[in-house]
């Protein structure tokens, strides 16, 4: 017998009660297959637990959360499967968590025969469940160093604006101009628009349908509005 343990980061996606049920699923399928345990044992060990403004709500199956979708003020969704050494001598805990930051995890253990191909054939199954509901918000949700970066060159582009305006700089103006602007809206509010992990509500249909207009028809309002007037401008003189 040996022990493995696998923890990986869960990339950016949209949470919906459906995904939660194939996972809980695939989960308790798992647990019996690998424990030799009943499916009435492996649900003692299961929980899943969603988190929002008012608190924490735990269930013993999300069949028991009666809404269709989540909360608005959703923020973490823990699935846990912990059957341990007093039930099995084959123990495994799976831990699924998705937060909206860039935290959300995976984690699994298990002791028993060939433990590491029984983990990453688990780690594998979760991930062909969850692969369909990826997104690209991890682009708004860059590392803490990259943040800073960007906030500091922000920080440095607004100076630069005050400086450049007013004088007989051109196109470098607007350039620097719209540059502060698209960072302000990078750095400020796409993170927020558009959460790490989001959670299938009325707010994030909302978001969905007004997202795209307000990053790409914002941008380009800017881009071409305000850089093509300028060349304008610079090149015919109106």
């Amino acid at each position: 017998m040996s022990t493995f343990q696998l923890e990986k980061k869960i990339s950016s996606c949209e949470v919906s009660k459906d995904l939660l049920r194939q996972l809980e699923d695939y989960l308790i399928s798992q647990g019996e297959q690998i424990t030799g345990l009943d499916q009435g044992k492996v649900l003692e060990d299961y929980s899943i637990s969603i988190s929002e403004n008012l608190g924490v709500e735990e269930f013993s199956t999300i069949r028991d959360y009666i809404p269709s979708i989540f909360s608005d003020t959703t923020t973490d969704i823990y699935i846990k499967l912990r059957i341990y050494r007093s039930h099995t001598n084959k123990p495994l805990s799976i831990t699924l968590a998705f937060r909206k930051e860039r935290s959300s995890r995976i984690t699994i253990e298990h002791t028993g025969d060939n433990a590491r191909e029984t983990v990453v054939g688990l780690f594998d199954g979760i991930m062909r469940l969850i692969n369909p509901h990826e997104n690209t918000n991890w682009i708004f949700h860059p590392p803490a160093f990259v943040e800073g970066m960007l906030w500091m060159l922000s920080y440095l582009s607004f100076l630069a604006s005050l400086y450049l305006i007013g004088k007989n700089y051109g196109i470098l103006t607007t350039i620097i101009i719209v540059l502060f602007f698209v960072l302000l809206l990078y750095t400020q509010v796409a993170k927020r628009v558009k959460p790490y992990v989001s959670f299938e509500s009325k707010l994030t249909l909302r978001m969905k349908r007004f997202s795209n207009w307000l990053f790409y028809g914002i941008l380009g309002s800017i881009l071409f509005g305000v850089i093509l007037a300028a060349l304008r401008n610079k090149l015919l003189g109106f």
